[in-house]
């Protein structure tokens, strides 16, 4: 069975290890942080956040009240994010090594983004939740989860290359078309006759053929950045 099919359900006590304190005791607070749910939760609190200390007390947070399963992890630790201030990632550093430059910069990038529009990147690119799930997660229609998802992925992109590829550009068919691209690039299902209209407007619309690229790039410069 993949990643895609056991995101949902999974039972948080499979996840937690065994417990450090006494028998019938829980384990200490902190020790949840150093669990593979714990981990996982950290990650996305970081790209949330930013690295700083805030995102160990709501990842302690979100674990201490025992939630069902992993998707009901990963949406109270969204809302535990919410409830605190994000730090402005550190720029990258001259004498860094390039790996550690490239996540500087994404970094950076994704702390430009609107809350929305990072959480929802977090939910697909590092967590890989379907867009239904990540609809559960921020209270969005699964259809306007894949339009933000569009809008965060350019966003992304042009805050890393210093450039819109859809700005000052006319597409009456745009937000179709990005949602549609969106949808398409997480594997999403489409219609067959959704499938023959993007085709035959990405034949004709280059401001969505460059939209379409620079959403792929977004998303490989960030999974090789912020994904462990």
């Amino acid at each position: 069975m993949s990643a895609e099919e056991t995101e949902e359900g999974t039972e948080i006590g499979a996840e937690a290890g065994p417990p450090r304190g006494g028998p019938g005791e829980p384990p200490p607070r902190a020790d949840l942080l150093d669990t593979p749910l714990g981990h996982e939760l950290g990650q996305l609190a970081r790209c949330l956040l930013g690295a700083h200390g805030a995102t160990g007390e709501a990842v302690l947070d979100t674990i201490a009240a025992t939630p069902r399963d992993r998707l009901e992890a990963i949406a109270a630790t969204v809302a535990a994010c919410r409830r605190r201030e994000p730090v402005v990632p550190d720029r990258p550093a001259a004498g860094g090594t390039l790996g550690s430059r490239t996540a500087a910069e994404v970094a950076v990038a994704n702390h430009q983004l609107p809350q929305r529009q990072r959480e929802a990147l977090a939910l697909r690119e590092l967590m890989r939740l379907r867009h239904r799930q990540i609809g559960v997660v921020i209270a969005l229609e699964p259809s306007a989860v894949a339009a933000l998802l569009a809008r965060a992925r350019i966003a992304l992109h042009a805050h890393l290359r210093g450039f819109s590829v859809v700005s000052g550009a006319g597409c009456a068919g745009a937000d179709r078309a990005l949602g549609l691209l969106a949808r398409r690039q997480d594997a999403e299902a489409l219609v067959q006759t959704e499938v023959e209209w993007l085709m035959a407007h990405l034949a004709d619309c280059r401001v969505c053929e460059r939209a379409h690229g620079a959403m792929l790039e977004a998303s490989i410069r960030y999974r090789i950045a912020l994904r462990p």
